[in-house]
């Protein structure tokens, strides 16, 4: 190969962007492939680095992966010299968690963030996947100038390692510079909860976060923090910086992993701010239950379009007043409870007026028959819980039986209309059965076949591993074959 001419080098490499940088998006697992091009051609040897490194086509994807040495390829922003969209991932294949990995980490991820800091600007996607917290970049720094490229900004992190208290300069900002204006095609941004807070800790006020004009459809992730009790890194800040960060009605909020690190009391507490929390869709996934506590009784929030609890503790003691949403969708998935149920039946409970169009249970141990008879039970004249939700969706629930389903549904669908203006019908319109579940008697099948009102769509593994497949009404063959390809 050395024997080749420089010149039939140049060009056979030259060819290789129109053949491997493919238009679609990779997914997450390919653009980690240490194969991928063109650093795999780059890798092959000094004389290949040399000549990729003057095709700027070449590098519109920058990855690194800090288990390695990233000095060979640190000047590849540079390389692709003014064109715009960049795409940079920064992630790490190792599964080391020991102190010295623990520094190589923040090192090569310091020196990464240094050479990318000159092209920001051009980029279309910014990834910081890492072990630990003290490997991220500081938040501030990507949003010092318009940014009108920029689709996604994700600083992501396995474990916290943030030590607040021991370093001062996380709590005070030495100086509140200038910031950008235009990041208005950025439509996902995923932050830790300390990176959040730091930024806000640059802003010359709460409402400085306006003057960043998101994307009006942007979805906002924070992740992997535990609040203090006294200081700036309080859930009560955070909660006051999201409602001037959020646009009302339109930008969705997804919290994960965050916790409080202190026992919380709840109380009476007002909200910090006039300002609503108006998100369009709201995640908690892995939260505390002191977090939610916390959350529900110091923010206004009203949720607009869909609720999602995953993989929580739901705590028995949030109100109903401090629960104010207009959402027509609740998921409740993997919710972490107690035999009887006690944290499914207390947010049903207090969702009894705020949720009207669809509910879903995923994977709750606690959806059992005694959850569906207490569904049943009058809490008043003529009130049930959940009684304004029409469509509901069990996936991988195998702990109760059909039976018992059969009773709730016929008392829904007994239920008179309560409001002859607006048309609130109570009856079961949609019933959907999913995933792990029980099969169905002969007499199960005829009974729902009898229900005019419910569509009933049945696709469920029992233990035994015996499939059941059942549509109520029997809809024509060609519908059938469309549904089992979806």
């Amino acid at each position: 190969m050395d024997q080749l001419p420089v010149e039939l080098h140049i060009k056979i490499l030259s060819l290789l962007p129109s053949i491997f940088l493919q238009t679609h998006p990779l997914s997450d697992y390919d653009i980690r492939l240490p194969s991928l091009f063109p650093f795999n051609v780059a890798s092959v040897c000094t004389q290949w680095l040399t000549i990729i490194s003057q095709i700027p086509e070449c590098w519109i994807r920058v990855v690194f992966d800090v288990a390695k040495e990233p000095a060979p390829f640190l000047d590849a922003f540079a390389w692709s010299n003014d064109l715009e969209k960049i795409e940079v991932l920064v992630f790490t294949s190792s599964t080391d968690d020991g102190e010295e990995y623990r520094k190589s980490e923040k090192q090569r991820s310091f020196a990464i963030a240094q050479a990318l800091r000159p092209h920001i600007h051009r980029c279309k996607s910014i990834t910081f996947d890492l072990t630990y917290s003290t490997s991220l970049p500081p938040s501030h720094i990507f949003f010092l100038q318009d940014m009108p490229c920029l689709e996604a900004l994700v600083l992501e992190c396995v474990h916290d390692d943030i030590q607040v208290k021991l370093n001062p300069w996380m709590t005070t900002a030495a100086k509140r510079p200038n910031f950008g204006s235009k990041f208005h095609s950025l439509r996902k941004l995923s932050l830790t909860g300390f990176s959040f807070l730091y930024l806000a800790l640059h802003l010359a006020s709460p409402a400085s976060f306006r003057q960043f004009n998101f994307n009006r459809l942007m979805e906002l992730y924070i992740s992997r923090f535990s609040f203090l009790e006294s200081g700036h890194y309080t859930a009560e800040n955070f909660l006051l910086y999201l409602s001037y960060a959020l646009r009302k009605g339109s930008h969705s909020l997804y919290l994960r992993n965050l916790s409080l690190s202190y026992n919380y009391e709840n109380s009476t507490t007002c909200p910090l701010t006039n300002e609503r929390l108006l998100p369009r869709n709201l995640l908690f996934h892995s939260v505390t239950k002191n977090f939610l506590n916390s959350f529900y009784a110091t923010a206004d929030i009203f949720c607009i379009s869909s609720l999602t609890i995953k993989e929580c503790e739901i705590p028995t003691n949030l109100r109903r007043e401090h629960f104010k949403a207009a959402a027509d969708y609740l998921v409740l998935d993997g919710i972490v409870d107690d035999e009887r149920g006690s944290g499914m039946r207390h947010i049903l409970d207090i969702c009894l007026y705020t949720f009207s169009g669809k509910l879903k249970i995923c994977a709750c141990r606690s959806f059992n028959d005694s959850l569906l008879e207490w569904l049943q039970t009058n809490k008043s004249p003529n009130t049930f819980p959940i009684e304004h939700v029409n469509s509901i969706h069990i996936h991988d629930c195998p702990t109760f039986t059909p039976i018992t389903l059969r009773n709730f549904v016929k008392v829904r669908n007994a239920l008179p209309i309560i409001d002859f203006l607006y048309r609130i019908d109570r009856t079961v319109v949609e019933l959907f059965v999913t995933g792990k579940g029980p099969s169905l008697t002969k007499e199960d099948k005829g009974w729902f076949l009898g229900q005019s009102h419910t569509t009933i769509k049945w696709i469920t593994e029992n233990d035994e591993g015996i499939r059941e497949e059942f549509y109520a009404p029997i809809p024509s063959p060609l519908s059938v074959q469309y549904s089992s390809q979806l």
